[in-house]
């Protein structure tokens, strides 16, 4: 990466610019992912249902995260996924992308936003606890990680 200035949306991204983002980026996950989902049905889902949040550099996808906002009555957000291109890890970027999704819950009286990871993808659980998430139940292999914006506020 250059010392390019990263850019942050909330955009609705096609399912085939979905789907391309997330082959390019299907072996860096902790299991590939087209081996948990299809790839193309998830791709239809997420530009149907979820809120896309997106880093960009210049013109270039570079993060996404799926998130789902819907729940007006609970006020509980979801995280489905995030991911970066390989070459933007490392860098704070992530951090930034999660930032902004709380954010976003913050500002729409959201009360907590959750994600549900592999219980043994530690990467990834690591990284949302130092993001100030906390580990709240295990179901089966799942670990549900929970952010209370209202405790963080």
């Amino acid at each position: 990466m250059k010392n390019n200035k990263i850019d942050f949306y909330i955009k609705s991204l096609s399912q085939e610019k979905i789907l391309n983002f997330l082959e390019k980026n299907n072996k860096s996950h902790y299991k590939k992912l087209s081996d948990v989902v299809n790839l193309d049905a998830y791709a239809e889902k997420i530009s149907k249902h979820a809120m896309h949040f997106t880093l960009y550099d210049k013109e270039k996808l570079i993060g996404f995260s799926a998130c789902y906002f819907n729940d007006d009555k609970s006020k509980v957000g979801y995280i489905s996924g995030i991911s970066l291109l390989e070459g933007y890890r490392g860098l704070g970027l992530a951090s930034q992308l999660v930032t902004n999704i709380i954010e976003y819950g913050k500002q729409n009286s959201f009360k907590e936003i959750n994600i549900n990871p592999d219980c043994n993808n530690s990467v990834l659980i690591d990284f949302f606890l130092k993001n100030g998430f906390v580990k709240y139940e295990k179901i089966n292999d799942r670990c549900l990680l929970k952010y209370s914006i209202k405790e963080n506020m």
